[in-house]
């Protein structure tokens, strides 16, 4: 919030960007350069979108026109591939009596950091 006498140009960067690993930076804000008008309320919406597997870590400082303290935020998320482990790849029902039934079944176990759906 904008509780000032004036409206405040800000403008967003990632720690990241300003070292070249901009690459390597999974966040994104949807704006980087923002005015917020006295007494009023932006919302800023950032973006996390890993496209390597591993942990990602940036700071966002959000400098304020004619104020010499930026405001910094920690933004951290993780780079997860889903995967899937079977207990076997290979059902062999051999040979039985017609009209039975047999069953086999298989084990499927979720080996990521995440919910999988099969």
């Amino acid at each position: 919030m904008n509780d000032s006498k004036f409206n405040s140009d800000t403008h967003i960067v990632f720690e990241s960007q300003l070292k070249d690993e901009v690459v390597k930076c999974p966040f994104k804000a949807e704006k980087y350069d923002l005015i917020v008008n006295k007494d009023s309320i932006v919302e800023y919406v950032i973006h996390a979108l890993p496209t390597e597997i591993g942990e990602f870590i940036d700071t966002m400082h959000i400098l304020v026109n004619d104020n010499p303290i930026p405001y910094s935020y920690k933004f951290r998320c993780e780079g997860v591939k889903p995967t899937i482990s079977l207990s076997s790849t290979e059902i062999d029902f051999n040979k039985f009596l017609l009209d039975h039934q047999l069953t086999r079944s298989i084990t499927v176990e979720n080996t990521c950091k995440l919910p999988v759906k099969v």
